[in-house]
């Protein structure tokens, strides 16, 4: 497999049937890796560790010892309590397990006699390790052109509403009398992904590009699917996916699968080292939008060290760059101070392109680039 998937599963001994019980179904699953990798995951991979916590697991050190390097390896955490999670109080947690309080609980019944009664509990886990899809994550809105991408736009949302998808299409969720196209823009923001249906005629559709450049504009991820004389110009970071037919479809939802992972994979990585360095380092966070936080961090007595941060799982671009150097001199003349504009992207490796992209955003100081361990290292 391209990406390897690992498991790691950890309780203590009141805890250990329920352990089993997950160790059990993921091993059966062909490319899991469970309980058989150490240390920081290999470049590609994909992995979650699960948590079962129970009255033992709260006395032994080596839980909570065992919880801080999963943190500390950008491991997604998923903690798993018998019963119902309604019940559970977080705060009989001791401080060494309070990282995990700010993730949603996950209940497995007393009474639940094999693996598939834990089904909830096991489609949640394959969901991190990209075997299945978050429904909070599956949001679409589908832009084509009437004249000649109805009935494939038709049937991509049959197909992905069939699996669960939350998928916007003009024709079936806007009523008559509506105001067409306001509601249309309200619809691309509330998506997680633009699929543009690329038919010989959508090029030529002002609303098409309109629904585009939105996108583009909101940081939407945008998939194509090009049918045959299909010729939207679009920038090259965007991913283009031949359709043929309906067969065409199953490779489409595995483009949005392998997306919606890496997006939740990127930005549970980037929030959890940004938690660490505030408590660690006293720094206070201020959340401004999707993916944009305000830091504020007192170097000394009287100086004080203030950064805007965007961070987005793509390739930067001029685009997203100009956008956070205009918000960067938006805040400072409306006179709250910044010091510098960081930019986090998802990957050290660069293109030729995005190397000179890199050169030109450091000539705007103070914006500056770089992941989140290099902006972790630059802070501290």
């Amino acid at each position: 497999m391209l990406f390897k998937r690992i498991l790691k599963v950890f309780s203590a001994a009141d805890g250990n049937e329920i352990a089993h019980k997950i160790r059990e179904y993921f091993a059966a699953i062909d490319g899991v890796d469970v309980d058989g990798h150490n240390g920081q995951l290999p470049d590609g991979a994909r992995g979650v560790a699960v948590f079962v916590l129970t009255e033992e697991s709260f006395q032994d050190p080596a839980f909570g010892h065992t919880l801080t390097e999963c943190l500390q390896e950008g491991l997604p955490v998923v903690p798993v309590v018998p019963g119902d999670p309604q019940l559970f109080y977080f705060s009989s947690l001791p401080d060494v397990l309070k990282p995990i309080a700010k993730r949603n609980v996950l209940g497995w019944k007393a009474n639940d006699s094999s693996v598939t009664d834990g089904k909830k509990v096991c489609e949640h886990i394959k969901a991190w390790l990209g075997l299945a899809l978050f429904k909070r994550d599956r949001k679409l809105f589908i832009s084509y052109r009437r004249s000649d991408g109805a009935s494939v736009a038709a049937a991509v949302h049959d197909y992905l509403s069939q699996r669960e998808y939350r998928v916007f299409l003009d024709t079936e969720d806007i009523a008559g009398g509506d105001v067409v196209q306001r509601l249309i823009h309200e619809a691309i923001f509330d998506r997680d992904f633009l699929l543009l249906v690329d038919s010989p005629e959508a090029a030529d559709s002002k609303w098409i590009r309109e629904e585009v450049e939105t996108a583009i504009l909101n940081r939407i991820k945008i998939l194509v699917l090009r049918l045959p004389g299909g010729r939207m110009s679009l920038p090259p970071e965007i991913t283009v996916f031949p359709y043929l037919d309906m067969n065409s479809l199953p490779h489409l939802e595995k483009l949005l699968q392998d997306a919606i992972t890496a997006k939740i994979h990127f930005d549970l990585k980037v929030e959890d080292a940004l938690d660490t360095l505030a408590e660690t380092y006293g720094i206070q966070l201020s959340l401004e939008g999707t993916r944009k936080v305000f830091l504020t961090r007192r170097v000394s007595p009287r100086k004080i060290h203030n950064v805007l941060l965007h961070f987005e799982d793509a390739p930067h671009s001029l685009e997203s760059l100009y956008r956070l150097y205009y918000d960067y001199k938006d805040y400072r003349s409306r006179g709250k101070k910044v010091s510098t504009a960081y930019f986090i992207h998802r990957s050290p490796c660069l293109s030729p392109f995005q190397k000179e992209t890199v050169q030109w955003a450091r000539r705007r100081d103070p914006l500056e680039i770089g992941t989140i361990d290099e902006f972790i290292s630059s802070m501290v």
